[in-house]
């Protein structure tokens, strides 16, 4: 059973004037409802407008009773960003599971074995595709600890480095200026100049119009890039500190 607040991915089952059974893809033998009043922010007339039989969405789980065995679902809940989110990581774990499926073919490993060497990548990683991320970056010592037969375990390290590259995390922002003084643009490059960033993360800073800048960032993982991105609005505000200038700054890669 999926968790309340869970995004999931539905296929829509069959429709009724009042809402829509659906089939939830990722959990086998379990269908959710979808109320008419959850489908859209607006009022509906006909919800034929809006949903059809076999059309797949992301849908929020907002009720779930076990003992019933039923799940409740939001579409109007979904945010877009959500909704692009979800989508894309379920084609990584289809591209994810297909690639584990090809390597075991290839080196001969039985359907049953490569259902219980994904349920240990699976418990191991999370879920497949990050297993491949790590494999790609880290090679055969990400596996170190995993008992997989040799030639599986060899193929799954080089398809891994040819085809996965993990992806770097992205942070944006806007950057404004309040500057008191006649030279304040030169306060601002000069202060821009002396700020240093780790080889490993990209800074970008590109003027939008004043008295704002763009902001992004990438990095390896949130973790790294969160951290260099409040240095540098920290180190920003020392710089210009001197010179009675006033920074604002907004995330929007967050919204």
């Amino acid at each position: 059973m999926p968790e309340e607040g869970e995004l999931v991915l539905i296929k829509i089952k069959k429709i009724l004037p009042y809402g829509a059974f659906c089939i939830l893809e990722e959990y086998p033998d379990r269908e959710g409802f979808v109320h008419i009043s959850e489908v859209a922010s607006r009022w509906i007339k006909n919800i034929h407008e809006f949903l059809s039989e076999g059309q797949r969405n992301v849908a929020k789980v907002i009720r779930v009773d076990k003992q019933k065995g039923q799940i409740d679902l939001s579409l109007k809940q979904v945010r877009d960003v959500e909704k692009k989110e979800k989508m894309g990581l379920v084609r990584m774990d289809k591209r994810a599971n297909k690639l584990i499926e090809q390597i075991a073919k290839q080196t001969k490993v039985k359907t049953p074995d490569m259902v219980k060497i994904k349920e240990t990548l699976i418990d191991e990683f999370g879920d497949l595709y990050t297993a491949l991320e790590e494999v790609s970056v880290e090679g055969e010592s990400a596996l170190k600890e995993i008992k997989l037969p040799k030639k599986f375990k060899t193929m799954l390290v080089s398809v891994s480095k040819k085809t996965i590259k993990k992806p770097k995390a992205i942070l944006k922002g806007i950057l404004s200026f309040k500057v008191y003084e006649p030279n304040g643009v030169d306060i601002i490059k000069n202060a821009f100049k002396k700020i240093k960033t780790p080889k490993e993360v990209r800074l970008d800073v590109s003027y939008v119009g004043a008295p704002n800048y763009n902001i992004k960032i990438e990095a390896e993982d949130y973790k790294i890039g969160e951290r260099v991105l409040n240095e540098f609005i920290d180190t920003l505000k020392k710089k210009t500190k001197e010179n009675s200038v006033e920074i604002g700054f907004e995330r929007v890669d967050k919204k």
